[in-house]
Formats: structure tokens, C-alpha cells, sequence
């Protein structure tokens, strides 16, 4: 480029001093439009790293608060699912069959109901987010639960779960609330017997009930039960437990003494004299082979 102005400049006749600084001026001229050119596209590399850095910025800001949100969301599902997982259950039972589930702050998270009568209790009570001992005292004090319950009825109360010292803990708070009303009976049941109750469709406390009435009737079904209250199932089990004719039947069948060897229950010798199957029932026997034996003769 200079040398084609020094060229053009050769051709032109002026003073030497002119043309000096006519080649300065535009030497100048380019030199300032050059660093012009210069600068700016400095500016622009410039400008374009400070866009690619920022919208780097922007898009590792945008997975930072991408991150954060997931570990929010997260935190929030774990203390959802800590808070609303029950680590014991109260079952209460009269013909209302409820259940409380209680987690691991003691407090009610949810009430299940396993009849009809339960639906109905647990719709007109509002005991969630209460302590346990608060949440039971409030069904025993309730106007709804007294309608279910006369003097005679039976209030059975199971505590199960899969926390040791919480179930000491609900089991001791239940047994003391138990001392101040009237027949009202707890006790304690395992994980393993929610799990079988459940998938009964009975609550824990029906479902004990049930298998101790089944050991006195092993014809008895979950459906039965499931209709029963529970003073219908402890009558029953007292009715069984105390009924002399299973109890002479079962001696019967396990001495097999009377109806084979003619020796005693029909002649009423050993239990009814007080004598004792061993003597009273022989010397019975006896006396009867001997009276049919001299008959015969």
C-alpha cells in the first residue's frame, strides 16, 4: 500500500515538502483507520468471548437451579414419605373395627376402617394429625363412639408395629388410658399378625379374637367373625370355653373309657360321685357287667 502512494506520489510534480506531508497525512490517515479496525474487531472478539462465557454462565446457572430443584424435590418426597409412614398401629374395636396409624412422632397419620360401623365412626371423627393419646381419648369421650358401646361391651385395643420402645411406650400409655374406663383390655400384637389381619380384612384386634375363638371352634369362618362384634365373639368364646358338654366329650374321647369298655360315662359313676373314673367308673362297670352277665344266665 505505501509503495503505491509513493508511486502515485512520483508522478505528481510539486514541492518535495509537500508531498512529504501529504504522505504523512495519509500515512497517518491509514494508520488511525487501521488501529481503528483493529479495535474494533478487538471489541468484537472481546464481546463475543464475554457472550460465550456468559451464556455459558447462563446455562450452567440454568443446571444449578435444574440440580437444586431435583434435590428439593427429593427432600421433599424423603420427609413426605418419613413423616407418612406408620410405625404403629392402634387398633380399637368394639363393633366398630378402626385402626390408627402412627408414625414415628406418635401421631395419627391415617384411620382405617374394617366394617361398616367403622366407616361411619371414623367419618364423624377427626383425629389425624393428633397425638395417639390425644386421638383415643377423643374417640372414648366421643358421642359417636358411646352409641357403639353399652356397659357390658368389650373394648378391645392391640398395639402393633415394628418400633420395640415405641410399642412399650403406646402400650403403656393405652393401659393407663384402659384403667379409667370400664372393660377395656389391651394388649400387644406383632408385625407379622398386622400383616395376616389385614389380608383377613379383619384389624388386629378382630383378628386376635378370631383365632382364639377358632381354637374352641375350628369350623369358624373370617366372614362370620367379620359380622360379629366383639361381644358376640367373647360370649361365644366364654359359651365354648365353659361348655361342660365339650368338656365330659373331650374326657370322654381321651379316656375312651365308657362307650367301648361299658365301664362308666353312661353309668354316671366316675365324674357324678365324685369317686374318680379310676375307682368309682370300674367298681360302676363292674357291677353292670356283672348284673347284664347274670341276666344272661
Amino acid at each position: 500500500m505505501k509503495n503505491r502512494i509513493k508511486d502515485a506520489f512520483d508522478d505528481i510534480r510539486a514541492e518535495e515538502q509537500l508531498k512529504d506531508r501529504t504522505r504523512e497525512f495519509l500515512s497517518a490517515k491509514m494508520q488511525s483507520q487501521m488501529q481503528k479496525a483493529q479495535n474494533i474487531k478487538a471489541r468484537n472478539q472481546m464481546e463475543t468471548a464475554q457472550t460465550i462465557q456468559a451464556r455459558k454462565r447462563r446455562q450452567y446457572g440454568k443446571w444449578i437451579a435444574a440440580a437444586a430443584g431435583f434435590c428439593f424435590m427429593v427432600m421433599i418426597f424423603a420427609g413426605y414419605q418419613f413423616y407418612f409412614s406408620a410405625t404403629a398401629v392402634i387398633s380399637i374395636d368394639v363393633n366398630p373395627s378402626i385402626e390408627l396409624n402412627i408414625n414415628r412422632f406418635d401421631t395419627v397419620i391415617s384411620v382405617k376402617a374394617y366394617n361398616e360401623d367403622g366407616q361411619d365412626l371414623a367419618e364423624n371423627l377427626d383425629v389425624r394429625f393428633m397425638k395417639y393419646g390425644e386421638a383415643v381419648q377423643a374417640i372414648m369421650d366421643s358421642d359417636a363412639f358411646a352409641g357403639y358401646r353399652s356397659e357390658d361391651d368389650v373394648v378391645s385395643v392391640a398395639v402393633a408395629g415394628y418400633d420395640e420402645k415405641q410399642q412399650e411406650k403406646i402400650l403403656t400409655d393405652m393401659e393407663f388410658c384402659a384403667a379409667a374406663e370400664k372393660n377395656m383390655y389391651c394388649y400387644y400384637a406383632d408385625g407379622d399378625e398386622i400383616a395376616k389381619a389385614h389380608e383377613a380384612g379383619l384389624s388386629c384386634g378382630k383378628y386376635r379374637a378370631y383365632l382364639e375363638l377358632q381354637k374352641l371352634d375350628p369350623d369358624v369362618t373370617v366372614e362370620e367373625v367379620r359380622e360379629m362384634t366383639m361381644r358376640e365373639i367373647r360370649e361365644r368364646i366364654e359359651e365354648l370355653s365353659s361348655d361342660p358338654d365339650d368338656s365330659s366329650g373331650s374326657t370322654a374321647q381321651e379316656e375312651g373309657a365308657g362307650q367301648r369298655n361299658g365301664t362308666g360315662q353312661r353309668n354316671g359313676a366316675g365324674q357324678r360321685n365324685g369317686a374318680g373314673q379310676k375307682e368309682g367308673a370300674g367298681q360302676s362297670g363292674k357291677g353292670h357287667m356283672h348284673r347284664r352277665h347274670k341276666g344272661a344266665e
